[in-house]
């Protein structure tokens, strides 16, 4: 089983932000309000976990029948359900820990993959924002009541092999309010 990373929590004055704020090889993407699950396809079927690897047994038809088009057998996705009071009818992609049987790359190189993918009504893979300055970007996704901050991320950093649930990374930093 993998577990999803969890970033480690900064604000924008701490000195990570202001060491990562204008790095190229760090991206920003907006950190959306709901439950944080993978995506499993696996025999032609898509297995939903949440990040303490509970099994979500909600029909969720239809968003399942999207993923199932979307990707091939023994891919996972790392992303967050969302949608209206509680259900959940959308699903925003932000990883490919496994595609096909295989470990992927570096983050760049999945999210190449990711943009890839043939996009589905309720699926989405946020745009990947390396120019934008971050900050002006964290007070831009700070005003939308969908998204709580952004998530910056090293693009030459690795899915992190994650043993057990709460493991928190460096590579990706969580700004919120």
């Amino acid at each position: 089983m993998i577990y999803p990373p969890q970033p480690s929590q900064i604000s924008t004055r701490s000195r990570q932000f202001k060491e990562v704020e204008n790095d190229p090889s760090w991206i920003a993407e907006p950190c959306v309000r709901g439950l944080r699950c993978l995506a499993h396809r696996h025999h032609c079927r898509i297995d939903l976990w949440t990040w303490k690897s509970k099994q979500i047994s909600a029909p969720l038809v239809e968003l399942r029948r999207q993923i199932l088009t979307m990707i091939p057998d023994e891919t996972i996705l790392d992303g967050v359900l969302f949608g209206t009071g509680k259900l959940y009818d959308q699903y925003f992609v932000f990883d490919i820990p496994q595609f096909k049987d295989a470990g992927m790359g570096v983050l760049s190189e999945r999210h190449d993959l990711l943009d890839s993918l043939k996009l589905q009504p309720n699926i989405i893979i946020p745009d990947h924002q390396p120019d934008k300055n971050k900050l002006v970007f964290y007070h831009e996704v700070s005003k939308i009541s969908l998204y709580k901050g952004i998530i910056l991320k090293d693009l030459s950093s690795m899915y992190p092999n994650v043993t057990k649930s709460r493991s928190f990374t460096n590579s990706w930093l969580e700004v919120n309010p």
